[in-house]
């Protein structure tokens, strides 16, 4: 959604298109959650997703490969996603808790939020701060428990998630 609001680029969310149009063609071609893993350059800058891979084996851990539109990227997996790294590598500032509470902008609002928790292995209600985070973040329970149910905590501290399409 737009926020006219934002007075600057830096409040805007990635997330944020002017009309359903833009953001229909701009998402279509990602992964379903997260982001897709990134060549690992040594500059950022010149860091680019992968996208061709063959098969989950070509992808580095946390990442299965998946046909998006014409390529085949490498997603965060669920297992990564309802983690509590959330589907991200490693978090720029250190937490406490399982879920990652954002941050908030000057545009931003505080909202409930849903994130599974893989010590009770149930989606558990957080406060939101509006911006960041990572992808263990869920607008209602019922869509955290749809992507995120499939995965089971065994007592050896491994996951396993089932019914999730790999190529």
């Amino acid at each position: 959604m737009w926020d006219p609001h934002a007075s600057e680029a830096q409040y805007h969310s990635a997330n944020n298109f002017r009309t359903i149009q833009h953001c229909e063609s701009y998402c279509r071609d990602t992964c379903s959650r997260g982001s897709p893993q990134y060549s690992g350059e040594p500059r950022v800058n010149v860091e680019r997703p992968v996208t061709s891979c063959a098969s989950s084996a070509t992808c580095g851990n946390d990442f299965q490969c998946a046909s998006v539109g014409s390529q085949h990227l490498c997603c965060p997996t669920p297992v990564s996603i309802c983690s509590s790294k959330g589907g991200r590598p490693h978090d720029i500032t250190p937490r406490s808790t399982i879920f990652h509470p954002g941050f908030l902008v000057t545009t931003g609002r505080e909202t409930v939020r849903f994130y599974y928790d893989t010590t009770t292995g149930r989606c558990q209600d957080f406060v939101y701060r509006g911006a960041g985070g990572n992808f263990n973040n869920f607008l209602s329970r019922h869509e955290c428990e749809l992507y995120c149910a499939r995965c089971k905590f065994r007592h050896n501290a491994s996951y396993l998630c089932t019914s999730f399409k790999k190529i």
